[in-house]
């Protein structure tokens, strides 16, 4: 699987950052004052779940490099989810790596309404400066219904003196291309995001505690996948 044609557009407020995996144009749309990351660690963990699914090894075309400390992460954590289920295979990635470096100052986290990323919010208050709202994630709205969620989080931000960053991408048809669940996957739309956004701490919101670490297989909100088996034999 290649991961290809890296490009940053602008219109406008909004800049889109895209690159194609497997000829799926995958993109992130957001507001142009922020800066974003120029390398493929992104796309490298948006691409790591559908190789895996389908046995093919991740190929980063050698214009974009990826963060070498990713790279060795990304194969423990290869090995983790093989563990979990062997119908995510462990394949070989290859790319030129370059030390990631923080490009935006502040700490981030993601914010939806919901009571998770509130919680989250409210636990790090002191901490955090800004906070991600996503469209293409577990839904899609057009553009004139997502300014409805974009004003009413803006201002409960603006009560605390911090700031959304509302981001657009088209990873919720990317994922299903490949019949994934949006439970397992929600892991790489929202650290694809935190790598394009560089900030130097980043901050996920969970749906359970630490008394309840369970592999996220299948989610009866979604159809079928592939992922409905556990291994027996981990480490």
């Amino acid at each position: 699987m290649l991961i290809k044609d890296w490009k940053i557009e602008k219109d406008g407020d909004i800049q889109e950052i895209s690159a194609l995996i497997d000829g799926f144009r995958l993109w992130y749309r957001l507001p142009k004052q922020y800066r974003t990351s120029k390398a493929g660690d992104s796309f490298l963990v948006a691409a790591l779940f559908p190789a895996m699914s389908k046995g093919e090894g991740l190929e980063i075309d050698s214009h974009l490099t990826v963060s070498p400390r990713l790279l060795k992460n990304t194969s423990k954590l290869q090995e983790i989810h093989h563990c979990w289920n062997p119908a995510l295979e462990i394949i070989p990635i290859k790319a030129r790596t370059l030390p990631g470096e923080s490009i935006n100052n502040g700490v981030l986290t993601f914010f939806s309404g919901g009571v998770d990323s509130s919680f989250t919010f409210l636990k790090h208050m002191d901490e955090i400066s800004h906070a991600v709202l996503i469209n293409g994630f577990d839904f899609f709205l057009d553009k004139g219904i997502f300014m409805i969620p974009i004003k009413r989080n803006s201002q409960f931000m603006q009560t605390f003196n911090k700031i959304l960053i509302p981001v657009e991408t088209n990873y919720y048809e990317f994922g299903y291309n490949y019949n994934l669940s949006r439970v397992l996957t929600q892991t790489c739309i929202l650290a694809s995001i935190a790598l394009l956004l560089a900030f130097p701490c980043v901050y996920i919101p969970a749906s359970y505690s630490y008394s309840q670490l369970i592999p996220l297989l299948v989610s009866p909100f979604n159809r079928p996948t592939v992922f409905e088996r556990r291994s027996t034999n981990c480490p």
